[in-house]
């Protein structure tokens, strides 16, 4: 068998198995062969687990909104890129809440079709675009660029490739949410979550590339089962 097509089967299989497994609740399989999976492969398996899990987009509304109402008094008006906008709950609440003045475009991306296919907004300020290829590979020409819990299921090497593009970029502000503990260590769980970072590592890679911390939100929540600690990053170009 030609070995190209060899590899195409073995990989193939290996996202069969991810799903199914990922399905079931075991995110094993997904953490320890990430590497080897292309987008197509996660925008398959993504898709694919769309029906069998909860709610795939989390945030911290008052947290992301405060921050984008420093970013107002510092640009009154602003063009948002949301990076993991799943089904658009933060992009419509947050629509809702800013006039056209404010926010001219928002513009969001995700591997995730089914839920973009599904999206719960109705505002011609909104589009969304269905990656069809790593997200640092997309021209990315905006204000502001807002990503909560999206970044933690990329790995450092991609997290790097992106901020290279965003350094590259017109973007001027980085809003991002991530599960880091109360000490700031990585809180990542047995899930799908990659990154493996602690909260000083993380925005010394930020800075590596051109953006600066201007204020740290604890978003830390309860549930009767669990504390989920994280942390809203709120950052800006300083060169």
């Amino acid at each position: 068998m030609n070995k190209e097509i060899e590899t195409k089967l073995r990989i193939d299989s290996l996202a069969m198995h991810i799903l199914l497994s990922a399905i079931e609740g075991n995110f094993d399989v997904w953490r320890e062969n990430y590497d080897l999976l292309d987008i197509n492969d996660l925008i398959w398996i993504n898709s694919g687990i769309h029906n069998f899990v909860g709610s795939q987009q989390h945030f911290n509304y008052e947290g992301v909104k405060d921050l984008i109402d420093i970013v107002l008094n510092r640009v009154p008006e602003l063009d948002i890129i949301e990076l993991g906008c799943w089904k658009g709950h933060l992009a419509k609440r947050l629509l809702s809440e800013f006039t056209n003045k404010e926010v001219n475009t928002y513009v969001g991306y995700d591997i995730n079709y089914p839920a973009i296919d599904q999206s719960v907004v109705n505002d011609s300020r909104y589009i969304t675009i269905k990656m069809t290829d790593w997200f640092y590979n997309y021209e990315l020409d905006s204000d502001i660029l807002i990503s909560c819990h999206t970044l933690e299921h990329m790995n450092e090497a991609q997290i790097k490739k992106m901020m290279i593009t965003i350094n590259e970029s017109s973007l001027k502000y980085l809003i991002f949410e991530l599960p880091f503990n109360y000490k700031g260590l990585w809180n990542g769980g047995n899930n799908s979550h990659i990154l493996k970072l602690n909260s000083e590592e993380f925005v010394k890679i930020m800075e590596e590339y051109g953006f600066k911390l201007f204020t740290i939100i604890d978003t830390t929540r309860e549930t009767r089962e669990k504390i989920y600690n994280q942390w809203l990053f709120g950052l800006e170009r300083i060169r």
